[in-house]
């Protein structure tokens, strides 16, 4: 009853700071080839707000790590179509139904304060969270950096998207649960959900995209790991906030998302 709770005060905290709180965090500069010249970055969701889910998320980490890391031991000479398929029995167990319903209780929440800033907002991280701003940065490291450097980046961080598509496409089928929008529709009024159809969202693609590059990112440049995770928390939330996900797709892309990018540094190291 305690944990109860305490689950239901978070999400009324967070609910009230996204009701009286609009900050702008100016995360993503300017640099060469930046693609929102026509729809700029819009104000992020506050700190405060993002903090919670984001330390959840780091906390996926060092599992992931140690997997990688006994898994790198025993299979030295292993190619991607292994990897993928480690990734893939790696993949943690979605929750129970039951957990599953209050997870769905903890978006319909959110969705109660909905503003049309952070509606934007979501909109914005949900069209460019998962390749576009990563490009971005990995431009603005090229532009400091000697040009076999930035080729380099540019090769390792579309190889990395090729491995989060492949691993996502295979655990969401595994899995076949849907996002919280296709349990009530009342979630997403703009969006016509015709009997039957199904969106799959476990686990999360936005998460294992934002999280593999970033951890790809932290490698490349260290001095910016704080801005690159504060980034990739934004993205996760943003699919929070406007059910496209629950929060265990979320915790579940990120933990696929640092194994995918563990196996890419040491890959390119």
């Amino acid at each position: 009853m305690r944990a109860a709770r305490t689950v239901k005060r978070s999400i009324g905290l967070a609910v009230a700071a996204l009701v009286v709180s609009s900050v702008a965090v100016p995360l993503l500069g300017l640099g060469t080839g930046n693609p929102f010249d026509t729809n700029p970055q819009p104000a992020l969701f506050p700190p405060t707000v993002v903090q919670p889910l984001g330390a959840q998320l780091a906390a996926r980490k060092p599992a992931a790590d140690r997997a990688y890391v006994t898994w790198a031991k025993t299979h030295p000479q292993a190619d991607d179509a292994a990897f993928v398929a480690f990734a893939l029995a790696q993949t943690p167990a979605p929750p129970s139904p039951a957990q599953r319903a209050k997870e769905l209780s903890e978006v319909q929440a959110l969705a109660t304060a909905r503003t049309a800033d952070y509606i934007a907002t979501s909109t914005w991280l949900e069209l460019y969270g998962k390749t576009e701003i990563w490009k971005t940065y990995r431009h603005q490291y090229a532009d400091v950096q000697p040009k076999s450097a930035g080729q380099a980046a540019k090769a390792e961080l579309k190889h990395t998207r090729t491995l989060t598509k492949q691993v996502t496409a295979a655990a969401q089928a595994q899995f076949n649960l849907d996002a919280p929008f296709i349990a009530d529709p009342t979630l997403r009024t703009d969006k016509t959900i015709a009997p039957g159809t199904h969106k799959l969202s476990y686990p999360s693609k936005h998460a294992v995209e934002a999280f593999s590059a970033m951890t790809l990112l932290d490698n490349l440049e260290p001095l910016r790991s704080q801005e690159f995770t504060d980034m990739a928390d934004q993205v996760a939330y943003s699919r929070l906030y406007m059910a496209g996900h629950y929060r265990s797709d979320l915790l579940a892309g990120a933990y696929l998302g640092y194994l995918i990018g563990d196996y890419e540094v040491a890959t390119r190291a």
